[in-house]
């Protein structure tokens, strides 16, 4: 019997040559036989472990040691989800973590939820914030190569996958999702109207569309980029993650550095001059077209303010030091509108001087 122990302590502990299984867990019998050798068996019955988990248990606990969610605390992540947690009531919870954390928080609504049953959950819980993206239960199918059949998944899972491919200035609008075939929706053959697209735009909510609705070609994709802020300035999904990611940045040992060190009342404080100097600098890197898509990098302007008009004596003299930054961000485009006039009788002119939007109107 000794070798069936050795062979499943291998299988749960690992050995020299290989590691323990994260498949199965082995338990030796009484017999002594030897295994039959170059004999297939097919493991049928078994469960994943993942037992009694429960919303409580994926949001977790905020104290030693954390768990769940909270485990995330301090871990700089860009995007994160509860997998397959869909409880609207605890959608509020899960975007305070994400603020205190500079974090953007991915959620869904349950499978088959539509876009207003979607909003209306978002309004009723108080979800009003760029931290979080809310996505609508419209749930999209891959293709599983090993298992030669088609799943269905949490939106989430390719949202969190887009975000880790895109850079943070990029909305998540209009770009392509890779792996998917179909959405719920799509698969009784029903498309989106321009209504329930423009509701779910103000409404705060995202959503995996196809053909024919998708804007560029035959593939699906995300089709708002909205975050859950009705802010008009800060509801684009990009704006979440770039101001993150400037936020976290700027929370490094670089800037750090600055602590500790020496301030004086002169106009030429050497320490107000190298706290501008380096963020400067890092703002410099992100407007170099080199950096971003299309040659224009990743933020438009910036200024930056660090002198006695805002750390005047009497600051100083209680250990604070101040930088102002104000960073202008470049827009994505969601709405290409072309005005046409034709007809036999259009008189064709040109106009050099800038359009107005009341042309457009």
């Amino acid at each position: 019997n000794a070798l069936w122990l050795a062979i499943a302590a291998a299988i749960n502990n690992g050995n020299a040559t290989s590691s323990k299984s994260t498949i199965v867990v082995a338990a030796a019998g009484a017999g002594t036989t030897a295994p039959t050798l170059n004999t297939t068996v097919t493991l049928t019955g078994g469960a994943d472990g993942a037992t009694s988990v429960t919303d409580a248990i994926l949001v977790g606990a905020d104290t030693t040691p954390r768990t769940g969610m909270y485990a995330l605390r301090g871990t700089g992540c860009d995007c994160f989800t509860l997998a397959d947690h869909v409880t609207a009531t605890q959608w509020a919870v899960i975007d305070a973590f994400a603020l205190s954390e500079s974090m953007c928080a991915v959620m869904t609504a349950a499978s088959g939820d539509t876009v207003a049953t979607t909003i209306a959950a978002r309004t009723t819980n108080a979800l009003d914030d760029y931290f979080s993206w809310l996505i609508c239960g419209d749930f999209p199918k891959f293709y599983d190569n090993v298992n030669q059949l088609a799943r269905n998944v949490s939106p989430a899972a390719f949202a969190l996958g887009l975000a880790g491919n895109l850079s943070p200035e990029q909305s998540p609008l209009n770009k392509q999702l890779r792996g998917v075939v179909a959405t719920a929706k799509s698969e009784s053959s029903q498309i989106y109207s321009t209504a329930e697209l423009m509701i779910a735009e103000e409404g705060g909510v995202d959503l995996i569309v196809g053909p024919p609705t998708t804007p560029g070609g035959n593939y699906f994709t995300f089709i708002t980029g909205r975050n859950s802020s009705s802010n008009t300035a800060a509801r684009g999904i990009e704006y979440t993650r770039l101001t993150n990611f400037i936020a976290r940045s700027i929370q490094t040992a670089a800037a750090g550095s600055l602590i500790g060190r020496l301030q004086s009342i002169r106009p030429d404080d050497r320490t107000r001059s190298d706290a501008k100097a380096l963020l400067d600098g890092f703002f410099a890197s992100l407007a170099n077209p080199a950096v971003g898509s299309n040659g224009n990098g990743m933020i438009d302007q910036w200024a930056v303010v660090c002198d006695l008009t805002n750390n005047p004596a009497n600051l100083q003299a209680r250990g604070y030091l101040f930088a102002y930054c104000a960073v202008r961000y470049l827009n994505t485009v969601r709405y290409f509108v072309v005005k046409l006039a034709g007809g036999g009788n259009v008189q064709v002119t040109t106009q050099a001087t800038q359009p107005n939007v009341a042309q457009f109107v």
